[in-house]
């Protein structure tokens, strides 16, 4: 991969890394604190009116939108490449993508694999504290209703045994229904109900690629528009972020190869200016200062005149009308990814109802396919921006980028430390403060300032531990699946 192809998608990984940062920040909460993934506007108005309850302090807690929005990542992310090679290697185009999807099944499920069979280790000698299962048929704990007919920890290892597989059999198939909260098996990692759905996603996009490959750009583009909105119209909402990414790779696409020609030919660009400039030999820069020729202060005068044109070409497609509507755009999906989760519209969001479909009869589907629409605005207004504008904030830190390295092991294993740690440190905390066992729930209200501590401090204490855990499963588990996966690949070819 080119260093310029390189620079062009690293913001979906800055992009990727905040999103995998609110999911894991999130999940400490779930199942405790309520009010934050609520619209302000929810009733009873006592138990909501916070400001961050607000767009668009709200996207803090907006996990759930996360979730499409890794969807429209994954869809661009994953053919941006097959799409340039279409265009530049044509000769290589079909290896390419053979070789993208043969090895995306073991890019997806080794990781899982490894993090199934740990945590169900963990759970059968005893080790999870956590009281946010969902205690189906299958898993439970001993003060469960019924934990007879459940699995407990050391006890039946072929039933456990039997419970893992039977997992793994459920997540590995991409052509199940799969329902937030309504997935069997969510009990260990409930997180993994999104497997199936990139699976399936990453198999739609790598079959329209090819299937659309001899069309003409313009078609095809309308053609991947048309298919995004049919599938969200019928309530569909995780095929048609999949097929928006693969829409908005396609547009940049065009994008670049409209620029390709101007790039050639623009001498005044900033970017050729800071290369001529940092690529002048030392043998010309003189070691000691003189004084100013009349043909030096001529070149000085020429260069600043230089710079000030190209800091006035750099303001210039900041405020440019183009920039401006990515900017509104921008503002308009973010405000739509921090639509509440219980599938109402409320005030600031009712003015949807005008063109919501009919077919969108359940609560979920509403707030997640309107938090596609979000999504689908985001990813657009970050990619036809400026690079100054949008994408350079997420490539140029160091932190979010980072985060974006990691965000696949910290989605992965978040579930075990916080069912391994949460609740012991939330406990600790709250008695060390309030001098009996924590309550939960509305009867924590009584304490604010032990709960903002207890909250702070498992903040503070499992968010290093949640990091570090994760670079360690990315340096150790995800990096070694990945050079698996290519090896299964060449036995396979």
């Amino acid at each position: 991969m080119s260093a310029m192809t390189t620079r062009n998608t690293k913001w979906l990984d800055g992009l990727r890394g905040i999103a995998a940062a609110i999911v894991a920040f999130d999940r400490l909460f779930m199942g405790d604190l309520d009010f934050p993934f609520r619209s302000f506007w929810a009733d009873p108005p006592t138990k909501n009116r916070f400001w961050i309850q607000l767009p668009p302090f709200r996207i803090i807690f907006g996990a759930r939108a996360m979730v499409t929005l890794f969807f429209v990542v994954s869809g661009y992310a994953i053919s941006i490449n097959l799409v340039r090679a279409r265009h530049r290697r044509p000769q290589a185009f079909l290896s390419e993508v053979a070789s993208s999807t043969t090895r995306r099944l073991f890019r997806l499920y080794l990781p899982v694999l490894m993090v199934v069979c740990l945590s169900q280790f963990l759970f059968f000698i005893g080790l999870y504290h956590s009281t946010t299962f969902v205690h189906n048929e299958y898993v439970g704990q001993s003060h469960a209703k019924h934990s007879s007919n459940k699995l407990q920890p050391w006890s039946a290892p072929w039933a456990h045994l039997q419970y893992l597989v039977r997992y793994m059999v459920d997540i590995v198939n991409p052509f199940v229904v799969f329902e937030y909260k309504n997935t069997r098996h969510l009990d260990l990692n409930e997180q993994l109900w999104t497997m199936p759905i990139e699976f399936r996603g990453s198999c739609l996009v790598y079959f329209l690629v090819v299937a659309m490959a001899p069309w003409r750009a313009q078609r095809r583009s309308l053609a991947l528009a048309a298919l995004s909105l049919y599938f969200l119209w019928y309530g569909m909402w995780d095929i048609a972020t999949f097929i928006a990414g693969l829409w908005l790779a396609e547009l940049k696409v065009a994008e670049e190869g409209e620029q390709q020609h101007y790039l050639q030919t623009d001498d005044d660009s900033d970017e050729e200016i800071g290369n001529s400039l940092l690529q002048q030999p030392s043998s010309n820069l003189s070691p000691l200062p003189s004084l100013p020729s009349s043909s030096s202060s001529s070149s000085s005068s020429s260069a600043w005149s230089g710079n000030l044109n190209a800091d006035g070409k750099k303001t210039r497609s900041i405020v440019s009308p183009l920039s401006i509507i990515n900017l509104l755009v921008f503002a308009l999906g973010i405000h739509l990814l921090c639509l509440g989760d219980e599938g109402i519209l409320t005030r600031g969001y009712r003015g949807l109802l005008l063109i919501q479909p009919s077919s969108w009869d359940k609560r979920d589907v509403v707030h997640f396919s309107w938090k596609s629409v979000g999504a689908v605005m985001t990813v657009y207004a970050i990619s036809s921006s400026p690079r100054r504008l949008l994408q350079r904030p997420l490539e140029s830190s160091r932190v979010i980028q980072y985060m974006g390295r990691i965000s696949f092991s910290l989605y992965l294993v978040q579930q075990i430390v916080y069912n391994l740690w949460r609740d012991p440190v939330k406990n600790w905390i709250w008695k060390d403060l309030a001098g009996y066992a924590y309550p939960g729930g509305h009867l924590a209200d009584r304490e604010p300032f032990a709960r903002a501590v207890m909250w702070i401090g498992s903040i503070m204490i499992l968010g290093p531990v949640l990091v570090f855990l994760a670079d360690a499963f990315m340096r150790y588990v995800d990096v070694p699946c990945m050079a698996l996966a290519r090896k299964v690949e060449r036995w396979l070819t």
